[in-house]
């Protein structure tokens, strides 16, 4: 419940700065945009994932005539990434990032990002490590805890399922997953 307040928080407060940034201009006689730059795997391995933040933020942003949405591919690579995050922050001055994917990648960014108390803002990382990684850093996903902690959950009591096998990837999120589940699940 903090974690969605702090996020309308959040969100009113960007909408504020954008609001007074745009009054401003708009008191000078300049229609500037506002910069929002995306980190997203757009090609190659992870690019469903990219594409389909793509597709939501044009979706979210179309007809929006303030903003101008700059996207980058960071093809699932944290060093990329991180060098994508530190042009967007120097050179473009951007206050806003959207993405990654990977939530191994977008906890290379988050330092930088935190570093520059510049937004972060990630609707697909669901590491645990994120979750008190920064102030400014968000995300409107159950971490992998939840995630297997609900599965594990509803197979047992709303399917009445007791036995379960786990196969799972051998990285963090699988391995963040499985523990979870098989920790709850066996408790049940």
């Amino acid at each position: 419940m903090k974690k969605i307040k702090n996020l309308l928080v959040l969100s009113l407060f960007i909408f504020s700065i954008v609001g007074c940034n745009l009054a401003s201009n708009k008191n000078k006689g300049q229609t500037e945009k506002i910069k929002i730059g995306v980190v997203a795997p757009l090609k190659g391995e992870g690019a469903t994932y990219g594409a389909s933040m793509k597709r939501g933020f044009d979706l979210a942003f179309n007809g929006e005539t303030n903003y101008e949405l700059l996207y980058e591919d960071s093809k699932f690579d944290s060093k990329l990434a991180v060098t994508i995050l530190e042009k967007y922050i120097s050179v473009d001055k951007i206050k806003v990032i959207y993405g990654e994917a990977a939530s191994g990648v977008t906890l290379a960014m988050v330092p930088i990002s935190d570093k520059n108390k510049v937004i972060q803002f990630s609707s697909i990382a669901t590491s645990d490590d994120l979750q008190k990684s920064s102030d400014y850093f968000f995300r409107n996903v159950p971490r992998n805890s939840i995630q297997g902690t609900t599965a594990a959950e509803f197979l047992f009591k709303t399917l009445k399922i007791s036995d379960a096998a786990i196969l799972k990837d051998n990285d963090d999120y699988g391995l963040n997953l499985s523990k979870s589940f098989s920790t709850v699940f066996k408790s049940l």
